[in-house]
């Protein structure tokens, strides 16, 4: 079929499918990279979460070391705020497994705060009337509320850490592509 084609018509060829190749190298690399920055910026989200989650255990051991109505509040704005990332974030997921693990994050954020009020309401009362050491019931809520702790933590890990492959399948994607075009663009050109 090339053969038939005289030589002007060949050389001409070349620098439009050069402007073709370009144009769609253009086109996969805008397509592949927006998706890999999305990707990546929802990352760096579910990092943050780790470090609220962080700042509100920060917070717990700032009301156990002084208990008041005060560092309580302090605690209970912690965790709110962290609901409030969630649920941000949960609007930008597209995994239906991710949106499953911000209604768990939120939901365990919850129970906690739930636990910590009834802790703290009698701990506020036992501190102000001089009793230093901590009651039975005071040590179960405490037990109950490292559970739904530890539950909290590891689905924030485990989203942060499907975020973060996430971003890697996109990268591996764009570059994979970007070699697939390369080489089907020699292979032209070759052929030609």
């Amino acid at each position: 079929m090339l053969r038939k084609i005289d030589t002007k018509k060949k050389l001409l060829l070349f620098p439009v499918m050069f402007m073709i190749i370009v144009i769609l190298s253009g086109i996969v690399y805008s397509h592949w990279s927006n998706q890999s920055n999305i990707r990546n910026e929802i990352a760096l989200e579910a990092n943050e979460f780790v470090q609220q989650i962080l700042k509100g255990r920060i917070s717990v051991y700032q009301f156990l070391r002084s208990p008041s109505d005060k560092t309580a509040q302090k605690v209970r704005e912690d965790f709110s705020l962290l609901n409030q990332k969630v649920l941000t974030f949960k609007s930008r997921l597209s995994l239906e497994k991710n949106r499953i693990l911000s209604d768990e994050i939120i939901l365990n954020s919850k129970k906690y705060v739930e636990f910590f009020d009834t802790f703290s309401n009698q701990r506020v009362k036992d501190f102000e009337n001089g009793i230093k050491d901590e009651s039975s019931d005071i040590k179960n809520t405490i037990s109950q509320m490292v559970q739904v702790y530890i539950s909290l933590e590891s689905k924030v890990h485990e989203i942060r850490e499907g975020a973060v492959s996430l971003r890697i399948k996109s990268n591996e994607s764009l570059n994979n592509i970007l070699i697939i075009v390369a080489i089907v663009s020699i292979l032209l050109f070759i052929v030609i």
